[in-house]
């Protein structure tokens, strides 16, 4: 008989980047709802890990206005729909909550990201092929939900981000390959102007838009 193979067969590649031993841990770790903050040290080094229990199940994406307030999303793997609260990082790196959390229509609250002004916030839902808009206070409260718009069935938003100018909201479609535009009035509602097609399939974030 030929001798053992040294390394593991090859494997086609799974539908989730994740195995399901690996999947089981990665929600245990989303499901036990904490915010972990660590301190950055004048040379760089990262300071002990301090864990705050969240004020909503599944916390997931998150963005930071310059006055130092977090926009998470809440995307509870369980029930559906889900939402996003804000948060204010103390002196000793503990999250603590100013909106617990505000509901939205969507599923798959998954990415979330301010505009320049920091009184608009958005969220992509992914399951439910949705974005939703959020009226933020000075105070880092959310006021009100200002749009629920519902985009065409498996485009699968993925990620968003605001253009530095504040005009143009961009979201990346990851179940089509696309990257949408859209348009920013002064109310925070959005319309979409552009959209760009054929993205390769791994597709899955977005950095930063330099405008």
């Amino acid at each position: 008989p030929p001798p053992p193979p040294t390394h593991p067969p090859t494997t086609p590649t799974p539908t989730h980047p994740l195995s399901s031993a690996a999947s089981d841990v990665y929600k245990r770790q989303w499901q036990s709802s904490q915010i972990v903050t660590m301190a950055i040290e004048a040379d760089g080094s990262l300071g002990q890990p301090v864990a705050t229990d969240a004020s909503a199940v599944g916390p997931f994406g998150f963005d930071f206005r310059a006055d130092g307030v977090a926009l998470v999303s809440d995307d509870d793997p369980d029930v559906a729909p889900d939402g996003a609260s804000t948060y204010r990082i103390d002196d000793a790196g503990v999250a603590v909550p100013i909106s617990p959390q505000t509901k939205n229509d969507g599923d798959g609250s998954c990415w979330a990201t301010f505009n320049p002004s920091g009184n608009l916030g958005y969220i992509a839902n992914f399951d439910s092929d949705s974005l939703t808009g959020l009226a933020i206070g000075s105070d880092g409260a959310i006021e009100d939900v200002i749009i629920e718009l519902d985009l065409p069935e498996g485009t699968q938003p993925r990620d968003l981000q605001v253009s530095g100018d504040g005009q143009y909201l961009y979201v990346l479609g990851f179940g089509k390959g696309q990257m949408l535009t859209f348009t920013i009035d002064d109310s925070g509602e959005i319309e979409s102007t552009d959209t760009a097609e054929n993205l390769p399939p791994s597709s899955t974030g977005l950095v930063n838009i330099d405008i």
